[in-house]
């Protein structure tokens, strides 16, 4: 059901797009590392470039469309990491695949401007070439900023060579959202790493002796507890569509269901930010 600005009152600050099709990088750029995307009867499948399968995506992974069907939130798009994130690669590819992807969100957001919020992806590891995308993506695309990995290919996001960058976004005052990818410094934890075990050995208990779902991380008391741990300017409504790791079903459910704080109408308050008030300052976004 389509719902205007005015009723969504929800802003879902990490949802992810991509084009419906793109070039042939590997062939463009004579480089065997892009991933390419296959279409079949339940969606699309997105290739390695040694021809494994990299993930499985259905239609609202790429169809802005099927977004407005599903969802009652303002989306806030930005690219999937493994498509987006090209930080190993040599810059000016980078650019190139960053470039294509940006221009896809920006007609996205450009046709349904008051369901659609965008931010642009940018090739990090070099920090010029990532700056004049930066500005083309809040300047000429009418983005809210971007979206970064958590690390540039093993690089600190408080590098030095990063200081230019982390500079143009003051000076425009624009959005970064921090999303977590490839674990940076893997050789370097492996004697932490320990075999999988409980649960997943015995699957059959988990059946028997559980009432709930031991990995379910939606919980009432981790919210109530990040609400007093950062404070409630500081949380905002993220659920990962199109991917199964938030509530897809209805975003922000929890939110709505959690008494967050002793008074009814102080918790109405709270979530209110929660929801979409907190997202509008960090997005700027005036006219919400």
């Amino acid at each position: 059901m389509h719902h205007s600005l005015e009723k969504i009152k929800k802003i879902d600050l990490h949802t992810h797009i991509i084009p419906e099709s793109w070039p042939d990088w590997n062939k463009e750029f004579g480089r065997g590392r892009w991933l390419t995307i296959r279409h079949d009867a339940d969606g699309a499948k997105l290739i390695n470039a040694d021809g494994t399968l990299f993930r499985a995506v259905e239609k609202n992974c790429y169809c802005p469309a099927k977004r407005l069907e599903e969802c009652d939130t303002t989306d806030v798009l930005s690219t999937v990491p493994g498509i987006g994130f090209n930080y190993g690669a040599p810059s000016q590819d980078a650019l190139r695949v960053a470039q294509f992807l940006n221009d896809h969100i920006g007609q996205v957001i450009k046709s349904e401007p008051k369901r659609f919020v965008g931010l642009g992806t940018i090739p990090l590891q070099d920090s010029d070439l990532a700056i004049i995308e930066l500005k083309r993506c809040v300047t000429e695309l009418g983005m809210a900023g971007v979206q970064i990995g958590s690390h540039v290919d093993g690089r600190s996001l408080d590098d030095s060579s990063l200081e230019k960058f982390w500079t143009t976004v003051e000076e425009l005052d624009c959005a970064v959202f921090v999303h977590p990818w490839d674990m940076s410094d893997a050789e370097r934890v492996q004697k932490y790493w320990f075999p999988c075990h409980g649960f997943h050995a015995r699957p059959d208990l988990c059946q028997t002796v559980t009432t709930t779902d031991p990995n379910l991380v939606h919980d009432p008391e981790i919210l109530e507890l990040l609400v007093k741990k950062f404070g409630e300017d500081r949380i905002i409504l993220g659920s990962d569509y199109p991917f199964p790791l938030g509530e897809i079903d209805r975003p922000g459910q929890l939110i709505e269901t959690t008494q967050l704080a002793k008074e009814p109408g102080d918790t109405e308050r709270i979530r209110q930010k929660l929801l979409w008030k907190n997202a509008v300052t960090f997005l700027k976004l005036p006219d919400f």
